[in-house]
């Protein structure tokens, strides 16, 4: 293997068998000691390959840093919650709006999947929604978190708006 290897868009126009294998070449590369230097619109390739990302917007480095602490940064997890009875989660979600914990963003019902997704920023304000269901009386099948997907992240970090990485005044947004 070559001691630094620079891709350029490697992936782009592939297959995804074909991507697979151009992945799988690139880990063996590094796991052999190769730096491979990678440029890639593509955020799920960023994510599964890089070690480091750096963020360019407009020629300017804007972000640097491992994929688990550009999400960090950023801010916010999001809880997914599945009730146990699919009719209940319109009601779940007025729950959570009245009582005022649903984050930045807002909730979200996503009925096709029986999913509530609910924006958070504090263990104390998952643990603030998860009490609120149990006294309503709600009772769940599933519960998990998540951090921000990649694209969410650069979508942060690019957008016109001030984010957490850009900007490090605490900012105060509207759902």
């Amino acid at each position: 293997s070559p001691a630094v290897l620079y891709l350029d868009e490697p992936t782009t126009g592939l297959d995804p068998r074909t991507r697979n294998e151009v992945w799988d070449e690139v880990q063996r590369m590094v796991a052999e000691g190769a730096t491979v230097l990678l440029t890639t619109q593509y955020m799920e390739e960023a994510e599964q390959l890089a070690k480091e990302l750096t963020v360019i917007d407009r020629g300017k480095i804007i972000a640097r840093g491992g994929v688990d602490e550009l999400k960090a940064k950023v801010g916010g997890r999001t809880l997914h919650l599945r009730p146990s009875d699919p009719a209940e989660l319109a009601a779940m979600a007025q729950a959570i709006r009245e009582a005022g914990l649903d984050g930045v963003a807002g909730v979200q019902a996503v009925v096709d999947e029986g999913l509530l997704y609910v924006p958070i920023l504090s263990d104390e304000q998952l643990t603030a929604v998860i009490g609120l269901l149990g006294v309503r009386g709600f009772s769940l099948a599933h519960v998990s978190t998540a951090l921000p997907s990649l694209d969410e992240v650069f979508l942060a970090i690019t957008g016109d708006k001030a984010s957490p990485l850009s900007d490090p005044a605490p900012q105060e947004v509207a759902a």
